[in-house]
């Protein structure tokens, strides 16, 4: 299962920077004509975008929920 989990987190860093590398600077290939086009967009915010250009927001989450983890752990 482990080996699965590697190769699955593989593909997604290759794609990734292989995207960034192409499509950076691009406006878009088209794959299929008017149907299926490659368009390089870079998502600052969580899901679809939320809360975009307010970083402070997560990290303000996430050091809560890691001191109250440390914190359940020593108890």
């Amino acid at each position: 299962m482990s080996i699965i989990t590697f190769i699955i987190f593989g593909v997604d860093i290759a794609t990734k920077f292989l995207a960034k590398s192409r499509l950076a600077g691009m406006t878009s290939i088209p794959l299929i004509e008017d149907v299926f086009h490659l368009t390089y967009v870079e998502n600052r915010g969580a899901a679809f975008g939320m809360l975009s250009n307010h970083r402070w927001v997560f990290l303000v989450i996430s050091t809560v929920a890691i001191i109250a983890i440390i914190i359940y752990m020593i108890k």
